[in-house]
């Protein structure tokens, strides 16, 4: 089983109840890299909206390990609003 092939069922679970299992997607995106760069759009919405704090941390740092432009930006402007 390759990671890639996990990405579809991981972007589903970053609208998950638990905080704990959406921080835990974000990290396990990140750590994908390159591979998940499908979870760019759902990603950026989750920084944007995510209510918990420590899961915004963890999209931030999956945004910037994806590293695609419009990731980049993302993390940035989120940054300059903190």
């Amino acid at each position: 089983i390759r990671l890639v092939d996990a990405v579809p069922a991981l972007i589903r679970a970053l609208q998950d109840q638990d905080v704990g299992v959406r921080r835990s997607v974000a990290y396990a995106l990140g750590q994908i890299g390159s591979g998940a760069k499908d979870a760019v759009p759902d990603l950026i919405q989750a920084l944007l909206q995510d209510e918990d704090k420590s899961v915004r941390v963890a999209v931030a740092w999956a945004l910037g390990r994806l590293g695609t432009p419009e990731a980049l930006k993302a993390v940035e402007e989120y940054q300059l609003q903190q």
